[in-house]
C-alpha cells in the first residue's frame, strides 16, 4: 500500500504506554514538505528518520561507519546524549533491544549520500552534526526542527518523534508482523509494540473466517477420513 494511502485506511493515532494518544505524521507528502522547508543541515535527516524509525538520539549518534551503503542497512549501536554541563557525547542505547540492524531502501541511502556530499565526515564521526563537527544538543536541534515545522506550515505540536511513528505505521500498513515492527523499532517487548500500535493493524475478521471455512470445506468435500494414528 502506498504510504499516502495510510491516512485513508487507518486512524494514525499512537497509544502511549500511559494510555494517552499521540498523532503521527500521516503521509509521505507531509514528510517531504518538512524536508523541503527544513534548514539544509537537517533536511535529509528528516527523510532518514522517517525511513528507519530511529529515536532522535539514535539518529544524531549515527556514525558514518554504521551505514553499509552496499548491503543497504544501518546498525544502531549508540546514541547522542545531551550533557547537563554542555555539549553532547556518544553513549550506548538505553536497552539491549535498541541495538539493531535496520534494512533500508534507496531513498534513505540516497538521502544520506546527498547529506555527506554537502557535509563530509570521517567514518568515526556522526553524519548529522553541527557545521563545526560537534554533536547536536537536543535544544539546538530543536531550534532547527521548529524552523522546518514553521516553514512547512505544520502544527506547532508536531514532534520529531512522530517521524518514528510514521515509520511504524508504514510498516504495519504494508503487512509487517508485530515481531517485525518490534525488532525494527527496538522495542523491549511485543507488549510494548502492541500497546502503542494495536489500532493500526487491520481487522482480519473476514479473512480468518474465510481461511477456516475453506479448510473445513475441503475436508467435508473429501468425506470422512480414516484415523491412521492411535
Amino acid at each position: 500500500m502506498p504510504p499516502d494511502a495510510i491516512e485513508a485506511r487507518y486512524p494514525i493515532a499512537v497509544q502511549t504506554l500511559s494510555g494517552r494518544q499521540n498523532r503521527a505524521i500521516r503521509s509521505t507528502s507531509q514528510t517531504l514538505a518538512l524536508r523541503d522547508a527544513a534548514p539544509d543541515l537537517i533536511a535529509e535527516a528528516i527523510i532518514v528518520a522517517a525511513g528507519i524509525g530511529s529515536r532522535q538520539g539514535e539518529l544524531l549518534g549515527l556514525r558514518r561507519r554504521s551505514v553499509d551503503f552496499l548491503r543497504k542497512d544501518i546498525v544502531v549501536v549508540e546514541q547522542a546524549v545531551t550533557l547537563s554541563r554542555g555539549g553532547a557525547e556518544f553513549r550506548p542505547p538505553n536497552t539491549r533491544q535498541a541495538l539493531r540492524r535496520i534494512p533500508v531502501g534507496d531513498v534513505v541511502i540516497d538521502a544520506i549520500a546527498r547529506h555527506l556530499e554537502k557535509y563530509p565526515c570521517e567514518p568515526d564521526e556522526a553524519i548529522f552534526r553541527k557545521r563545526m563537527g560537534r554533536l547536536h544538543r537536543r535544544s539546538a536541534f530543536g531550534v532547527l526542527w521548529r524552523k522546518a515545522r514553521q516553514e512547512a506550515g505544520a502544527r506547532d505540536t508536531l514532534r520529531w518523534h512522530e517521524l518514528r511513528h510514521f515509520y511504524a505505521s508504514t510498516l504495519i500498513a504494508g503487512g509487517a508482523s508485530v515481531r517485525e515492527v518490534m525488532e525494527r523499532m527496538g522495542h523491549t517487548s511485543a507488549k510494548e509494540t502492541i500497546a502503542r500500535y494495536s489500532r493500526l493493524w487491520p481487522d482480519r475478521t473476514e479473512s480468518t473466517r474465510a481461511l477456516v471455512d475453506s479448510a473445513l470445506s475441503r475436508g467435508t468435500a473429501a468425506g470422512p477420513q480414516p484415523l491412521t494414528g492411535r
